[in-house]
């Protein structure tokens, strides 16, 4: 809008200075002999002008042909994996704390009996805080450090549950996802997980919603 407002203004000031020419008692309007007068009387300014121009087109030339600079190489910490700082305890790891001894080795004891009947290979695992990331890529890159489920499979699940920021996922290996579809695991959640959540009972929320996920896969 300023550029379309700049053009209108520079025609209406070349109208006027045309009129002021016209009424200066002229008979005749000659281009060429005010170009004349006008270089005969500016030569050195003119050359000088050309000077400074030829100077800025060579920069120009220049600048156009300058192949850019590689970027530098990043440093190790700028290059190393960004998947969560949490350590696998094993098929339960509570980070987060919210279980009791007893509470953890009943989950852990069904979770193996599941991977020996069906070779799936499902984890729990709690956490104190999200980092302020999303749940979705913390669940995935943590169940691709660790390394869930079978390789030539990829039938890993993991359950994680974040207390405090009041979040919970199922991330469900590829192998899996007929099984386990989006619906049944949104199902799980709403129904056997959040419920017992709202209570402050989150034992037996993750309780009910491995119990619901090792029934689909038997």
């Amino acid at each position: 809008m300023s550029d379309l407002y700049d053009s209108f203004w520079a025609d209406s000031r070349l109208s006027a200075t045309s009129h002021n020419i016209r009424q200066s008692g002229r008979s005749a309007f000659d281009p060429f002999a005010d170009i004349d007068a006008f270089v005969s009387k500016n030569h050195s300014y003119l050359m000088r002008l050309s000077h400074h121009l030829v100077v800025l087109a060579s920069f120009l030339l220049a600048g156009c042909f300058e192949q850019p600079s590689a970027p530098a190489p990043l440093e190790a910490a700028e290059v190393q994996s960004s998947a969560p700082a949490i350590e696998l305890a094993g098929r339960v790891t509570d980070e987060a704390n919210i279980f009791s001894d007893g509470q953890e080795a009943s989950l852990s004891i069904r979770l193996e009996q599941l991977e020996l009947a069906t070779q799936h290979q499902m984890v729990v695992v709690t956490v104190s805080s999200l980092g302020g990331r999303e749940i979705e890529p913390f669940t995935t890159e943590l169940a691709k450090a660790w390394g869930i489920g079978r390789q030539d499979f990829d039938d890993g699940v993991v359950v994680l549950v974040a207390p405090n920021e009041r979040r919970v996922r199922i991330a469900v290996g590829y192998g899996l996802e007929s099984t386990l579809t989006n619906d049944l695991c949104a199902e799980i959640i709403d129904s056997s997980m959040l419920p017992k959540f709202r209570e402050g009972d989150y034992f037996s929320g993750v309780d009910l919603g491995v119990d619901a996920l090792i029934d689909a896969l038997q």
